[in-house]
């Protein structure tokens, strides 16, 4: 081997004391004041939901938005909310789908839609059990 042990050990101090200061500033905590947030908007928004089933119409449906019950329905194959006030904050929204379909339907599915404005439109889409129920949770973001 070539090279001192002394002579390599302060070179490897040097070259970590190098990467300490900016190893040091990344890692730092910064106080709540430093933390630029934007302001979150609890405000609601006007928004519309739209459902499509497939292969046959539901016996009964319901979708429910933190746990409470914003609209039911069953025996169409098409069915639209048109206007609802819901809070669309920037993160998006979870809706619970629960759909009862009639005995023997093994394979169905559900096409959820949520349009708010020009500024959210999504649609998430849900399949049902072999016992021809769904009960889901949808995020829209």
């Amino acid at each position: 081997m070539r090279g001192s042990p002394l002579l390599r050990a302060l070179l490897t101090l040097g070259a970590l004391l190098l990467l300490a200061l900016p190893l040091w500033r990344v890692t730092k905590a910064r106080s709540l004041a430093e933390t630029r947030r934007e302001p979150v908007s609890d405000g609601a928004v006007d928004a519309s939901l739209r459902l499509v089933f497939l292969p046959v119409a539901p016996l009964e449906f319901e979708v429910l938005h933190l746990g409470k019950s914003i609209w039911r329905g069953g025996g169409a194959a098409e069915a639209e909310l048109p206007s609802l006030p819901l809070a669309l904050p920037p993160e998006g929204i979870d809706l619970q789908l629960r759909v009862r379909w009639p005995a023997g339907t093994k394979s169905a599915a559900a096409r959820l839609s949520v349009v708010a404005g020009q500024t959210f439109a999504n649609e998430r889409h849900a399949w049902s059990r072999p016992d021809g129920t769904l009960d889901e949770v949808l995020t829209f973001n």
